[in-house]
């Protein structure tokens, strides 16, 4: 923890902010006076929206602590529980509120004043779901309905597990308080919600027996009572009752987990919080969100410190069920994925049994004797702004989230379950950047934005933001062209980007098929019917490569519906490929480019080595199809959606046309083959323009 000095401040600088009809439901409303709503969607596709420009006023000072504030946790008051097994908890005794029970508090606590009410259950049906009673019935021969209601956006989601999805986590999401150097984001807590934010953080204080939301001190930044979050947060889950929430409370005063009960009981969110049967709970363990749905228990809430699930069972202790990275750093230097907390872990139980949580967020320690005029040596940390929409950007380049995710991917063989960032509605290319990371962390398609209540008329947004802002400022034309360039956004001088026409001939060199035969990219291409697919990946039989190798074998036949050849390429020896072909059963060929000319070639080599994992899709003529990183699952998603684009879901149809198309080019084709090849061919174009306009 930081000192506690008391001070508010603000800085001066100006800002561009999306605007809305409609206020944020944020506790901050009263002190942020926003009508902000989402400038950023979970959506790909851009949401028109007006943007207006804010001024930020100050009078201090602003000077940088030149030497980085120290961020371990030592000290008698961090104190972490033993993973001494798991316990079976008496559920018929459980503090639940839909059974008219309550905690050990509750009776005596004179905070509290709401009585409990009954709730309402949701119903999914089909996709898998169990019933309401947990059974099936075996004498049922009509098959089960199928399930098209989203969980948390997508309907894949309701049958996968609550340990293995990955969601953007809010960093201090109450903290958008206008005007204060302080926040943490720039909307409030409903717009965040709206957006797609699948965990709430935040720092809080005990102070005259009621929970804030304060950062440091509530003297510096004091966003409203922790209820008043709580009870916004209630009314969200009210009306979107397929969304499944988690929310991380910061205890930084180290005080009794009962002085929570009152707020949690007052606000009414007691009835949708989720206690687990055994404590902790493995990460495998977890119930599906379909499941969490059907039984009402759609807010997961977990305590860094000082928890105590015997008294109140329904706030659970976080580092016996999730593993962080370094908290708040303040040097850009995000090229791994170590933990920090809980230090001393064995990490073959981090990585079978723990989530992880990632701290994607570049903070600026900030002198405050120099702003206060004294000659005191406190300091605070504020995120840096100046860099946030890198520190938050989607691209497979060093110092972004979507290089990060990549990287943990790599290092834990499995996706981060949380992305915790500051400003999330900021990023690189533009806003939603953190959405397009988590959405190819779960192999789907990001979700669109929930619509506000009101939505506002829509207004194209500035081409440009105020230069060299303090305060988070959206990305100019010109800062695009500047910055750094994805896989699929390069410039020509880079690797070939979507939509770009590369030569062939001598495109990326020499490589073997892990059977032994010299091949090229262009003899490839030419031997195909439609195009060629190359996947990326590390290291032949690690669990990662692994995963990625099996969805490629098992989408086999979808993925070369429309002619188009799978490989999968590395730096391995034809020797272990082949092991690792043969070991996996699979329909296709892996390509050994051990010299990395071709992985480079299509932008996918790692500097100063090593393999980024990622996609490739060129067709016959040069044309690139995709062009991106990702992990195991996302890799394949593009494939497939390139695939339906193309006509795969016509299946054989698919197949015929590419046939008939390779034909005509051979001069093998019946009268009209002339037509028929250029009618292909305009679709193609056509096909391409949209990824283009797209992208």
């Amino acid at each position: 923890m930081l000192p506690h000095t008391l001070l508010v401040f603000c800085l001066t600088a100006t800002a561009a902010r999306a605007q809305s009809s409609t206020e944020s439901g944020s506790a901050a409303a009263s002190d942020s006076s926003s009508t902000a709503s989402s400038s950023s969607s979970g959506s790909s596709s851009s949401n028109d929206s007006t943007q207006t420009e804010s001024q930020l006023t100050f009078s201090q000072t602003l000077v940088t602590v030149s030497t980085p504030l120290p961020e371990s946790f030592t000290g008698t008051q961090y104190t972490y529980a033993s993973f001494n097994g798991q316990s079976t908890r008496n559920m018929s005794s459980a503090t639940v509120e839909s059974q008219n029970a309550t905690s050990s508090a509750s009776s005596t606590n004179t905070q509290i004043t709401r009585t409990s009410t009954s709730q309402t259950l949701t119903a999914l049906v089909g996709g898998g779901q169990k019933s309401s009673t947990g059974t099936a019935s075996s004498t049922s021969t009509a098959p089960l309905p199928v399930n098209t209601q989203p969980c948390n956006g997508h309907v894949e989601f309701c049958n996968r597990s609550y340990g293995n999805i990955t969601q953007v986590c809010a960093h201090n999401s109450a903290f958008a308080v206008k005007n204060n150097a302080g926040s943490n984001q720039q909307l409030g807590i409903e717009d965040q919600l709206n957006d797609g934010i699948g965990m709430l953080q935040g720092e809080t204080h005990y102070v005259n027996n009621t929970i804030y939301n304060c950062h440091t001190s509530c003297d510096l930044l004091n966003a409203g009572t922790w209820q008043s979050e709580l009870e916004t947060v209630v009314s969200w889950l009210d009306r979107h009752p397929y969304e499944v929430l988690t929310m991380l409370v910061v205890n930084s005063d180290f005080t009794d987990v009962e002085n929570y009960v009152p707020a949690i009981q007052n606000s009414g969110i007691e009835r949708y919080l989720y206690i687990p049967p055994v404590t902790p709970m493995y990460r495998e363990q977890w119930p599906t969100l379909g499941e969490l749905i059907l039984q009402g228990k759609r807010m997961i809430m977990f305590m860094d410190y000082d928890a105590d699930v015997a008294r109140v069972p329904y706030i659970l202790d976080e580092f016996t069920h999730m593993t962080e990275t370094a908290f708040s750093p303040q040097v850009a230097d995000f090229r791994n994925c170590s933990i920090q907390r809980p230090p001393n872990l064995n990490q073959t139980l981090a990585r079978t049994s723990l989530m992880n949580l990632v701290n994607q967020n570049l903070n600026t320690a900030v002198d405050l004797g120099a702003l206060l005029g004294t000659d005191s040596t406190d300091a605070i940390l504020i995120p840096n702004t100046a860099d946030i929409n890198t520190t938050n950007g989607q691209l497979d380049m060093e110092g972004q989230l979507g290089n990060r995710a990549n990287l943990c991917v790599e290092e834990w063989d499995r996706a981060p379950n949380w992305l915790l960032v500051d400003y999330y509605n900021f990023g690189d290319p533009g806003p939603g950047s953190v959405f397009e990371v988590a959405a190819r962390m779960n192999g789907v398609t990001p979700a669109p934005a929930a619509p506000a209540e009101a939505p506002a008329k829509k207004k194209a947004a500035p081409k440009k933001a105020v230069k060299d802002a303090e305060a988070p400022v959206a990305e100019t034309a010109a800062a695009k062209e500047d910055a750094p360039a994805p896989i699929a956004k390069s410039t020509k001088a880079g690797p070939p980007k979507e939509g770009d026409s590369i030569e062939l001939e001598g495109f990326g060199g020499e490589v073997e098929t892990h059977d032994g035969e010299k091949t090229t990219l262009s003899k490839l291409a030419q031997s195909s019917k439609s195009g060629v697919v190359l996947f990326t990946y590390p290291k032949a039989s690690t669990p990662g490569c692994t995963t990625q190798v099996q969805l490629f074998r098992d989408a086999y036949d979808e993925l070369t519906a429309t002619g188009l050849v799978i490989y999968g390429l590395s730096t391995d020896s034809p020797k272990s490929n082949t092991t690792f072909a043969t070991k996996q059963n699979i329909k296709y060929k892996l390509l050994c480019d051990p010299k990395a000319t071709l992985i480079q070639a299509i932008g996918l080599k790692k500097s100063p080595s090593g393999t980024t994992r990622g996609v490739f899709v060129v067709d016959k003529e040069g044309k690139v199809l995709a062009a991106e990183a990702g992990g195991p699952a996302a890799t394949v998603e593009v494939v497939k959606k390139l695939v339906k684009t193309l006509g795969g879901d016509a299946g054989a149809e698919g197949v015929k046309k590419a046939e008939e198309k390779a034909d005509a080019e051979a001069g093998a084709g019946a009268e009209g083959g002339e037509k028929e090849v250029a009618d292909t061919a305009a679709a193609v174009a056509d096909t391409a323009e949209k990824i283009d306009s797209a992208a």
